[in-house]
């Protein structure tokens, strides 16, 4: 594979929630553009995730969690919903040009 750089194309709102979480995509993505999205809230499990999304890493500090994924933008709608959280959580999505190409 070969690396051609990543350039920040854009990036969501901060999206705020309690139990669930619907992030917009970024305004302007395309079609192969790399979005990386982040997630912390508090609770005793991980998120659930829409399907297509990569789990890069997640963390605990107290009663705090940090997720971290990725996915290839591909055609999807303009929303990702997240469920599973116990309690107060916010997340964003930022958009890059470039990553990997095959």
């Amino acid at each position: 594979m070969q690396s051609t750089g990543w350039t920040f194309r854009a990036a969501s709102a901060v999206a705020n929630g309690t139990t669930s979480l619907t992030i917009t995509k970024p305004s302007g993505t395309v079609d192969n553009d790399i979005m990386l999205m982040w997630l912390t809230h508090k609770g005793l499990s991980y998120a659930t995730v829409p399907a297509g999304w990569t789990l890069v890493g997640q963390g605990i500090s107290g009663s705090t969690r940090g997720e971290l994924y990725w996915k290839r933008a591909s055609g999807e709608g303009a929303n990702y919903s997240f469920t599973g959280l116990a309690d107060t959580s916010l997340g964003y999505i930022r958009s890059y040009i470039g990553g990997l190409l095959s």
